[in-house]
């Protein structure tokens, strides 16, 4: 792993450390290095170190080692009580050993962790994680120090993932071997022990030929560096003191001297900050630094350190620290004309650039994360800085570096540009999105409700019509009452705490959950290109969850004619040979047709259901041989149990919870599977199925279910006191439901249950007509805010159906067999006084640029036309849909030979996939520029454009009107949006064409590390709810589509 996920930069020192762990040694290699000044920071846990934990297991194996001798010397001792007081004896020496002696020796040396070993606490097992510990403990270590966690993302991924690894390394490896003869276990072990043998003489070919970096002059344990530069021409003497910064700086201060000075010396040492001790090594610097001064009076000197901790603690009355500082400072001013002392500067993390290197190659979207906090380096500095402000000099003066690294609030640890990090390794200075795959918890729920429901009518024979009405009664007094409730509540809070820009929206899901049909309303919006992001979670829709409900109650209308037509089956393995076959084939259906269709619909999903339907049939088989049936002279015996298939199974639900993209065609079916052998396995020893605290979750979970995500929607979390918030607001709202209304209702008669059905309904009806008719709801906002939500709404749905000029062009019929919804526009401007014509192609950006871009032409052009297609990209094609567009807008090219051609368009997901040796997009596009290039005499293609979030406009309001003080966190990350859009300019860099040219509008936005998604002014987004520009985005864009304009007019 260390060699196929990490640099070859790190490779040398986990090979170091790999040797020494094959000879349980690890624990006296990070003696050694430590003892080391420029390689100690192998053994802090930044270095990147896979093997770095194994020194407990090495201090362990020496301790088994030196066990067997202990106990033969105490078993002289025959009373029990000689026995203790000994161990008690050695305990207690050892610890006073272990105390005296230095911390980072004693740490890792056995014989002074011996005493460790004699406190033995006795205790019950603790569990499945007892079981699995030995693994976690190998496996952990490797999995963080090689895909470091740097988000909550990651830290989840990494738990998960070690987890899941240790669980199955534990059942399909630990249990095996441990079940092994010795005859079979010690030649399992000489094989092991050849194979690393062989691997780490193997690494060579591992590197690639790549040599390992040279190996470093042994340097003095004391002095790192002490000499005298070339005499100058000058007539001032200068020294520097310190520790290794000294060498950092020596030459970047001694060049801008210029050799303007009579002599230049330099004392590098360990543990030396100049005018400042806190151990021996300290002291004997300070020493060593006054009787150099004594000798050699320099005119200047310069101090410069790196600050321990002791200088970062608390300042007392009287402060010691202080006091030593003025001390050797009025020392030091006997000797010199004056002292500059280096400041406090940010303390960059050990083991940087390997960790940033890391990031560059695997995450490169998290760089901008690495930059330090301002805040959070200035106070771990705070202390440090208030005694410097504290000492008393005459000639001393303290220089800071930190603010040349600060860019707003961060202290910057690289160059964004190059790429190249400011420090190195040992802190010195060198040379200049939750859970993403949470979703397929709804499949694990579908597979449930199947086996539910199998279940539940399975137990009974459907004859007539009687038992399909007492089925539906029992499901709909299960659910609905809680759901109508919940839905008048969210109802009033979507009124009562949203912007009412954003209650249009809810309100037509709200009535589609009404009537159980949100499903088929997030399919019709899925189909509509400019209301599809309604459907996302990020356009503040609090009915959107209810999507997953509507699919389930449809199946129940559905299942009771499945098992009437399964009952004329006499036999339950033809039953499970049905419903397998229903699975199987309605799984290929559901991958075989377009996903964003196939997730919401009901006959789409039934093979979800359906596999609940298996895992009940499998539970139940009619008849199976028994043991003693079975002969005795088994040929195969399946090496695996019902128990470890099982935790196989639950692990794999746990890659729900990854928070990483996996590919969902493969996951679903993996994870609907799991689920059914979970449900048919019917395991009751299992502890994480029988624990008390799920069982309680699982009996609040429908509450759960309909809570959970209109709180998330309307309160959205941007804060972890948000998060936790909400997460506690939930779980007491779902407990007190479940507590004094669900349990209640599920007792009542059929009578009150109609009767509170009847209220509920009418209640709901009420509101729906309320909110639409009534002015009660309508929120009066402060003048200024008003304004602001108006001037902003007025850019909805898009720029170009409130364009002042927009009549100024004409809708022509487009003459070929495309859907209307699809044809955004297709038409012309009028004729202009020019000489040349121009004709723009693409998707909704045509219509979002066309009054932009027309207008700097002044009308200086013969003609302007126009095409905006769903799925128009212009240049390539990769749906039936934009293969359709692309094949109108090339015979538009032909028809009408336009002088100049625009290619306008937002790309999609296809365009960002991986390059390709011999890329086939990047053909496709090569092949119709040429195409265009037949007819036209030059090309405007639109560069890759930032893109930003689908619904901002609603969130920037919501923000506005309730969180004003966290906006600036809603414009873009440069760097992320950059990488976003990276594969994308790539290709665009491999086009060949004579004719062609790229304009790029982000540079626009662009403000430092950010895009601007809004002005700071007006508060006026950049962007409306679809990606498009607003009017404001528009005149930002004003300088860059001038030149473009400009340049046409000159050149054609």
């Amino acid at each position: 792993m260390v060699h196929l996920y990490l640099g070859d930069y790190l490779w040398e020192n986990n090979n170091r450390y790999s040797l020494a762990s094959l000879f349980l040694v690890t624990n006296q290699q990070v003696i050694y290095d430590k003892d080391d000044y420029f390689i100690g920071f192998f053994t802090s846990t930044t270095s990147i170190n896979a093997f770095l934990h194994l020194w407990s297991l090495s201090v362990e194996m020496q301790f088994y080692v030196l066990v067997p001798f202990i106990f033969l010397k105490l078993q002289d001792l025959k009373d029990d009580n000689q026995k203790f007081i000994t161990v008690s004896l050695i305990t207690l020496l050892d610890f006073i050993a272990h105390a005296v002696v230095e911390d980072s020796f004693a740490f890792n040396f056995m014989l002074l962790r011996l005493w460790n070993f004699q406190l033995i606490l006795t205790s019950e097992t603790l569990g499945y994680i007892g079981d699995i510990s030995h693994v976690l403990y190998l496996v952990h270590w490797p999995v963080i120090a090689i895909f470091q966690p740097y988000t909550v993302k990651n830290y989840v991924f990494v738990i998960l993932f070690t987890f899941l690894s240790s669980i199955f390394f534990h059942h399909f490896y630990e249990q095996k071997y441990l079940k092994l003869d010795s005859k079979i276990l010690i030649p399992f072990v000489v094989i092991l022990i050849l194979g690393n043998a062989v691997l780490q003489y193997s690494k060579q070919f591992l590197e690639n030929g790549i040599p390992s970096r040279p190996s470093r002059k042994e340097v003095s344990k004391i002095i790192i560096g002490y000499n005298t530069c070339p005499n100058g021409r000058g007539n001032i003497s200068i020294m520097m003191i310190g520790n290794s910064y000294v060498l950092n700086m020596r030459n970047p201060i001694q060049a801008l001297f210029n050799y303007n000075y009579s002599s230049f010396k330099y004392s590098a040492l360990g543990d030396s900050y100049g005018f400042y001790a806190n151990n021996p090594g300290s002291y004997a610097a300070v020493d060593y630094n006054l009787r150099e001064l004594e000798l050699y009076k320099p005119d200047v000197l310069f101090i410069l350190n790196r600050y321990p901790i002791s200088l970062r603690g608390p300042i007392e009355e009287n402060d010691v620290h202080v006091q030593q500082l003025n001390e050797n400072l009025k020392s030091f001013e006997k000797h010199v004309k004056k002292i500059y002392i280096m400041d406090t500067h940010p303390l960059y993390k050990f083991g940087y650039v390997d960790f940033f290197l890391q990031n560059v190659v695997n995450r490169p979207e998290a760089l901008e994360s690495l930059h330090l906090d301002r805040r959070e380096a200035d106070k771990v500095m705070k202390y440090t800085k208030e005694r410097f402000s504290m000492v008393k000099w005459e000639k001393c003066q303290f220089f800071d570096l930190s603010h040349v690294f600060l860019d707003g609030d961060k202290y910057l640890n690289f160059d964004r540009d190059t790429l190249v990090s400011y420090i190195d390794n040992t802190v010195h200075l060198s040379p200049a999105d939750t859970i993403v795959n949470g979703f397929l918890g709804v499949d694990i729920f579908f597979v449930i409700s199947g086996f539910l429901m199998a279940k539940i009518i399975t137990k009974t024979r459907i004859t007539k019509a009687n038992d399909f009405l007492l089925f539906y009664y029992k499901r709909f007094r299960r659910i609905l009452p809680l759901y109508f409730l919940v839905i008048f509540g969210t109802v009033i809070m979507v009124h009562f705490y949203l912007g009412e820009y954003l209650w249009k929206n809810n309100n037509r899901y709200s009535l589609a959950s009404l009537f159980l049909v949100t499903n088929q309303l997030v399919i019709h919006d899925q189909a509509d290109y400019f209301n599809a992001f309604f459907t996302m979670t990020s356009s503040i829709n609090a009915f959107l969850h209810l999507w997953s409900l509507s699919v389930e109650m449809q199946f129940y209308l559905l299942v009771p004619f499945i098992f009437l037509g399964l009952q004329m089956l006499e036999h339950n393995y033809l039953k499970l040979i049905a419903v397998s076959l229903i699975t199987i084939i309605g799984c290929i259906a559901y991958l075989l047709v377009l996903e964003q269709f196939a997730f919401n619909f009901m006959l789409l999903r039934l093979w979800q259901f359906s596999a609940g339907f298996v895992a009940l049939f499998c539970a139940n088989p009619e008849k199976l041989p028994n043991k003693a049936e079975l002969s005795k002279d088994v040929i195969f015996k399946f090496p695996f149990t019902k128990d470890d298939i099982c935790t196989v199974s639950l692990a794999t639900l746990g890659s729900c919870l990854i928070p990483q993209k996996l590919n969902v065609m493969i996951l679903r079916p993996v994870v609907t599977l799991s689920t059914a052998i979970i449900i048919s396995s019917e395991n009751k020893n299992f502890q994480i199925l029988s624990s008390k605290l799920l069982g309680y979750i699982g009996d609040v979970s429908y509450v759960l279910y309909l809570v959970h995500w209109p709180l998330i929607a309307i309160f959205p979390p941007f804060t972890i006191q948000n998060y936790l918030f909400l997460i506690v607001s939930i779980f007491l709202i779902s407990t007190v439901l479940h507590h004094i209304y669900e349990q209640k209702y599920l007792t009542l008669d059929w009578k009150s249950i109609t009767l509170l059905l009847s209220v509920l309904i009418l209640g709901n009806g009420l509101l729906q007509i309320s909110i639409r008719q009534q002015d009660f709801w309508k929120i009066d906002y402060p003048s200024d805010i008003q304004k602001i939500i108006d001037t902003n709404k007025a850019e909805l749905p898009f720029f170009w159906k409130h364009d002042p000029k927009r009549f100024e062009c004409t809708e022509e019929k487009i003459g070929e067999k495309i859907e209307d919804q699809k044809v955004f526009g297709y038409g012309s401007c009028g004729r202009g006084n020019g000489n040349f014509s121009i004709m723009m192609i693409g998707n909704s950006f045509v219509m979002n640029l066309r009054t932009p871009i027309r207008t700097h032409f002044n009308n200086n052009f013969t003609y302007f036309r126009y095409i905006s297609l769903a799925d128009g990209y212009g240049l390539y094609a990769d749906t039936p849909s934009s293969h359709l567009s692309l094949e109108i807008s090339r015979k538009n090219v032909e028809r009408y030979k336009p002088d100049v051609l625009f290619i306008l368009g937002r790309h999609f997901s296809t365009m960002k996939k991986p390059l390709q040796e011999d890329d086939q997009l990047v053909q496709e596009m090569n092949n119709n520029i040429k195409f265009y290039e037949k007819f036209v005499k030059k090309i405007y293609i639109l560069d890759s454009h930032i893109l930003f979030p689908l619904g901002f406009m609603d969130l920037f309001l919501q923000n506005v009107v309730h969180r004003p003080e966290i906006l600036e966190g809603l414009h873009l990350n440069r760097m992320k949006a950059d990488m976003e859009m990276k594969i994308v300019k790539k290709r665009f860099s491999m086009l060949k064409c004579t004719k062609c040219k790229f304009f790029d509008l982000n540079h626009a936005f662009l403000e430092g590390d950010k895009y601007l998604t809004f002005d700071r002014d007006t508060l006026i987004t950049y962007c409306d709810n679809t990606f498009h520009l607003t009017s404001a985005g528009l005149k930002l864009c004003d300088n860059a589509l001038r030149t473009v304009a400009q340049e046409v007019m000159d050149t054609i």
